[in-house]
Order: C-alpha cells, then structure tokens, then sequence
C-alpha cells in the first residue's frame, strides 16, 4: 500500500460503531469516553495482524480498483485494508471473519478455476475486468450467477470504511446534531422549529 504508515492512525468512533451495528459481533473500545476520536493502531511496517501477506495484497488490489485515487484520495491512501484487518482482531466476531476470509477463499478459488492462475497473478486489466463481471454477477436479480460468496459485503465494507474516513471525507457525520440532555416540552419544541426543513 502507498504512503507511510502513521502509528495511532486515527479511525472515528461513529465507524467503529456504525460498523458494528451490521453485524451480530460484540465490540470492545476501551477508553471509549467523550472524546471525537478512537485511536486505531495501524503498523508501521504494513504488516497484517488477521490476514496474511497474500489475503491482504488480494484485498489491497481489490480496494485499489473499487476506489482508485483520482483527484481524491483512494482506498490505498485510506488505509482500508489495514483498518479492515484491525477490526478483525478488535471488533469482527467469528462469522464476520469466517465470511471475510471465505470471500477471499471463495475468489481465489474462482479465479483459479477460471484462468488457471492466481489472482494476483491476472494483469491488471483482467482483473478490473473480473472484478466488474463478479460486481454485476453480485447484484443481479439471479443469486444463482454469484460467482463469489460474500462478495456485495465485501464492497460494503471497503466503501464504508473508506468514505467514513477522515481522509476522505473529513466532515462526515453520522448522525447530525448534539446531545442535549433532558428537555423540556418548550425546549424540545424550539429545536425542532430551528432545525426544521
């Protein structure tokens, strides 16, 4: 992945727990207190901690092509594949990571099959060109042409992550507005007047 790594790379608490309402996985934060922020270690050396090498080289291309870099930032320079490995250890439980790692068995196996060569092995124009033939496969009417299991999760995932990201989009906010505490009627009934559309 391109860029240097910054140890602590900064991933927000509404990810984290946005993320974790999609899956029946229990979620850890220690020290989750008032602060914007959850600090998300992420290697200095681009090591993968759930992955090994190869499944994240293959997820690392896979996020490249989905969000390449343009005149914004891609998934490369979001780190999603780092930041997807970190949850597997912190927050994925047993199914979200058995589903995760049996995408990318069920991808390998795919390709394999069909090109009698390894993913990583493809050049780079057949694998855009796989990746869009599974995209439409994916998300047919027709679950019997899926060619690769999980795979509509998997975009979800990287998309998530990616644009909730302060990199790439550092003004997100899950859900608008604050706190307010214990109102009265009147009260209540001023904010809705004020935010009112």
């Amino acid at each position: 992945m391109g860029g240097e790594s910054v140890p602590g790379e900064r991933l927000t608490r509404r990810l984290v727990l946005n993320a974790g309402l999609l899956t029946a996985a229990g979620i850890i934060l220690p020290n989750c207190n008032r602060s914007d922020k959850v600090y998300l270690p992420t290697p200095e050396s681009h090591e993968f901690g759930h992955f090994s090498s190869a499944q994240g080289a293959i997820l690392s291309d896979i996020a490249d092509i989905m969000i390449p870099k343009t005149e914004t930032v891609g998934a490369a320079e979001t780190k999603v594949v780092l930041l997807l490995d970190q949850l597997m250890l912190s927050w994925a439980g047993e199914a979200t990571k058995r589903e995760v790692d049996a995408f990318i068995e069920s991808l390998s196996q795919y390709v394999l099959a069909t090109f009698q060569t390894d993913y990583l092995n493809l050049p780079k124009q057949d694998r855009q060109a796989l990746l869009a033939e599974i995209d439409a496969a994916s998300f047919s009417d027709e679950p019997d042409r899926m060619p690769v299991k999980s795979y509509r999760r998997i975009k979800w995932l990287i998309f998530h992550m990616h644009y909730t990201s302060e990199a790439a989009n550092p003004d997100f906010v899950l859900i608008p507005g604050q706190y307010a505490g214990d109102l009265s009627e009147a009260e209540y009934l001023a904010l809705v007047a004020e935010n009112r559309y």
